[in-house]
């Protein structure tokens, strides 16, 4: 069957408006409101758990649900984060050659972080490795210091409090 017979195929098909519709829309607000509605849900049932098992899912909740916020604040409010390059991660195509060669570049060097960030993690500790690996990746983006110095700080803090709460031992390594 030749393109020309399937686009005529695809005109007289009755899901052809919904496909229309579909490629119209755009879907990055569509999934937000989808992951903060399964947030909201998750935060409210999981109310009917034993307290020890509802303490996972209500952080990880929680933390969709404040990173929503903050979400709306940058993008609504205007406020927020200026980008220094623009990375795509989900595979589509970039149209000139320095976008590509920008987006392999930071893919390899967040690969390149987050493979040392895990394998450092299991010699010394995720704990220990946090702050480096936060600040390493701000200053490879190009972040203002102060940013950079702010985010670091504030990301140690968010392990500390999640090892705190899960009472896990993210201070050793395997070893």
């Amino acid at each position: 069957m030749s393109n020309e017979e399937r686009s005529k195929t695809l005109e007289r098909s009755p899901v052809t408006p919904l496909a229309e519709f579909l490629r119209e829309v755009d879907g990055g607000p569509v999934f937000f409101g989808f992951l903060i509605a399964v947030a909201g849900y998750m935060f409210v049932t999981a109310a009917g758990f034993t307290a020890s098992a509802r303490l996972f899912p209500r952080l990880a909740a929680g933390t969709v649900l404040v990173a929503g916020a903050l979400r709306l604040a940058v993008t609504r409010l205007n406020i927020g984060v200026e980008r220094s390059e623009s990375v795509v991660l989900s595979g589509g195509q970039s149209e000139a050659n320095d976008d590509e060669e920008a987006s392999l570049e930071s893919m390899l060097v967040l690969g390149f972080l987050i493979a040392g960030y895990v394998l450092g993690g299991f010699l010394v500790g995720l704990f220990w490795l946090t702050p480096p690996f936060v600040f390493l990746y701000l200053l490879y983006n190009r972040q203002p210091l102060w940013r950079t110095a702010l985010l670091t700080a504030v990301m140690t803090g968010v392990a500390y409090g999640f090892m705190t709460l899960m009472n896990l031992d993210l201070l050793t390594g395997g070893f």
